[in-house]
């Protein structure tokens, strides 16, 4: 899989969600602390690369199913598992069936909050769209600084932007608020195209634990994809 093919990959989940849960853009009021997800910026109750004791590439789809009851943060109603015939391996071998599970924040309600990937009996992809503010400074203070930086434009006739940082070890892909118009491409996604440095404020809106495989492809130099070099006020 490329790098690019990951990224829309990850626009085809959220996708998904969005017709799945019928989710809208809404603002997003303070939740209290049983209410959000704060596992990836305290490792409790355990380190990426795992989240709540599941671990891409070797959690199973029964793994998946128990842990959903515990999950605090997430309307346990708002639930869907959409059975696929045809979702890539972990290993990009080819395909076979499995299930993406969708759920919602439990608050705000309806917001979109959590998709997993099972292929093969294997979980394959996490991915958390998180309903509270965290800055780049304030992920990095937990997890050390990430090994590249990506800025990607999604748009076509309008500019749409993201920043994306990953870290290799955790397996871990953190991506930043949307970004839109020229003047805020060049306040974010340009500065990181112009000197590999992140915006320390810049505040993020995505979590991605992805498999090995992805990973070192995500890895990989290329003109999007630049080495880590830093924050900047």
């Amino acid at each position: 899989m490329t790098i690019i093919r990951y990224f829309l990959h990850r626009v085809l989940i959220v996708g998904s969600l969005a017709a799945v849960l019928n989710g809208c853009s809404v603002s997003i009021p303070t939740p209290s602390p049983d209410q959000m997800d704060k596992s990836p910026f305290t490792g409790i109750p355990c380190a990426a690369p795992c989240w709540h004791n599941l671990i891409i590439g070797k959690s199973t789809e029964n793994d998946v199913i128990n842990v959903l009851p515990s999950l605090t943060f997430i309307d346990q109603k708002s639930i869907k598992v959409s059975k696929r015939d045809w979702l890539e391996k972990i290993d990009f071998s080819g395909s076979a069936p499995g299930m993406v599970v969708y759920a919602n924040c439990i608050y705000p309600n309806g917001k979109l909050c959590l998709s997993l990937t099972v292929v093969d009996d294997v979980l394959t992809n996490i991915v958390i769209d998180l309903n509270y503010d965290i800055t780049v400074d304030e992920a990095i203070k937990y997890l050390g600084n990430p090994d590249r930086v990506v800025y990607r434009n999604s748009g076509a006739e309008w500019i749409i932007c993201y920043v994306d940082l990953i870290w290799g070890s955790k397996q871990l892909v953190l991506t930043s608020r949307r970004f839109e118009g020229y003047e805020e491409f060049e306040k974010n996604c340009g500065v990181v195209r112009d000197t590999g440095k992140v915006p320390s404020s810049l505040l993020l809106s995505e979590v991605g634990y992805v498999s090995s495989s992805q990973i070192e492809d995500l890895l990989s130099p290329s003109t999007y994809n630049l080495l880590y070099s830093g924050t900047i006020p």
